[in-house]
């Protein structure tokens, strides 16, 4: 499937999902997940206009200032496909 905006997957644990959906930058869209090689993880595959290219594999970096918390999506390398 071709995408008109960057792709990337994250691997988030799925203790943690909830709380990392709700920390994903609002320009970025889940498009579909599939299993992680980790247990207890799941891949989750977004994509936005802001991800420069195709295949990534994401982290995020969070920060908190007072009362104000930043995520910082970072690329960590390549997806491997199958």
């Amino acid at each position: 499937m071709k995408y008109k905006n960057g792709t990337a997957a994250i691997d988030v644990s799925v203790e943690l999902l909830r709380e990392a959906l709700v920390l994903f930058p609002s320009t970025y869209r889940v498009i579909g997940s599939s299993c992680s090689l980790a247990p207890r993880t799941v891949r989750l595959i977004v994509e936005s206009e802001d991800i420069a290219g195709h295949d990534l594999l994401m982290t995020c970096e969070v920060k908190d200032t007072g009362s104000t918390r930043t995520v910082v999506m970072l690329p960590c390398g390549r997806t491997e496909r199958p």
